[in-house]
């Protein structure tokens, strides 16, 4: 809710799951910023607690007569490797059922396909890929994403050829978009 954040306003709760975001600096303000809506562990009774107090807004909302629908934010942050088969259910949930909880869902991973569940990766509406050296990665992300896997890849090595960059897919649009960082790829094929 600073006015300095390039979210603010847009949600009206955020929520932070991560087991390492207090041992980072540039995660700080953040958490100071969001206080009990941070969890340093990904359990049915994390996410159920997340549930009960968007819940609970909701219904003050609607209780004050407040117009217009509230929207939350969940960050999984170095945690996904906790979803066990007793945790799947509830955060696929949340994943598959976000558009009626005016939920969105970011993940914050370092492997594309390994901890990521395929039913989580299938309702994606955008991903971003930085760089990888990890050639069986890039080819299953490029094999699981496009449909066209050359322009797929000629689009990552555009995107990520300089440092710290990386490739932006928007498929929630239609046609998809693509982007280095965020700014738009205008797609010639040769």
């Amino acid at each position: 809710m600073k006015k300095e954040s390039p979210w603010y306003k847009h949600f009206d709760l955020i929520f932070v799951i991560s087991p390492t975001a207090l041992s980072d600096d540039k995660m700080r303000p953040l958490l100071d910023d969001i206080g009990d809506q941070f969890y340093d562990t990904l359990s049915n009774d994390v996410l159920e607690d997340i549930i009960a107090k968007t819940e609970a807004y909701t219904e003050r909302l609607e209780r004050k007569n407040k117009r217009g629908k509230p929207n939350y934010l969940i960050v999984y942050d170095d945690c996904i490797h906790m979803i066990k088969s007793k945790n799947a259910s509830l955060v696929t949930k949340l994943a598959t059922q976000n558009r009626h909880m005016l939920l969105t869902n970011v993940y914050l991973l370092q492997k594309w396909n390994t901890y990521l569940p395929t039913l989580i990766r299938s309702n994606l509406d955008c991903v971003s890929f930085f760089h990888t050296d990890n050639k069986a990665e890039l080819d299953s992300f490029v094999k699981e994403i496009g449909t066209d896997e050359y322009k797929l890849m000629k689009l990552y090595e555009f995107a990520t050829a300089e440092p710290y960059s990386f490739l932006h897919i928007n498929m929630y649009s239609q046609p998809i978009r693509y982007f280095r960082r965020f700014d738009p790829i205008e797609w010639k094929a040769n």
